[in-house]
């Protein structure tokens, strides 16, 4: 449903623009420049409910390749948590679209709650710390990459990054 509103919406406004075209030109005759707009507009509503879909299904396997890999689970707030290197990680995903591309990201929230006044006294600068839900999470932007190579040497890499910051 949700993908068909999308080329609802799209094909509403391309047509409510051929409306105000017509209204502005009154010389214009028949019905052509609707079944243009139309088409434009059903077109454009297609592309984006299309990426919609794919985003969607993307995240859905990287989720699912990532709790077989890291042997993951659902929290109670239905956010992939994985365990890496006995640091509790939750995921979450962002589709961006910039125009000419497409981007997708990982983003991994490493739980650093216990570390938060080392973090904040060793390395401020360091690591982008966010809170949620009265917990601190170290943010971690990264792509899938390969069967989930890229993003596996992205955490380490960072887990052991704050492992070398407590010291």
């Amino acid at each position: 449903m949700k993908y068909f509103k999308i080329i609802f919406i799209w094909t509403s406004l391309a047509v409510m623009a051929s409306l105000i075209i017509k209204w502005a030109n009154p010389e214009m005759k028949g019905n052509g420049i609707y079944i243009l707009f139309a088409g434009i507009g059903l077109i454009i509503g297609l592309v984006y409910a299309l990426l919609s879909y794919f985003s969607a299904h993307s995240k859905e396997k990287i989720f699912k390749e990532a709790i077989k890999m890291y042997n993951g689970k659902k929290n109670i707030y239905s956010e992939t948590e994985l365990a890496i290197l006995r640091r509790s990680v939750i995921l979450d995903y962002k589709f961006e679209q910039t125009g000419r591309s497409v981007a997708e990201y990982i983003i991994a929230q490493i739980d650093v709650t216990d570390l938060i006044q080392i973090l904040l006294k060793n390395c401020p600068h360091q690591f982008e710390i966010e809170q949620k839900r009265s917990k601190y999470y170290a943010v971690i932007y990264s792509s899938w990459g390969y069967k989930g190579v890229d993003f596996k040497t992205r955490v380490k890499q960072k887990i052991q990054e704050l492992n070398a910051c407590k010291n």
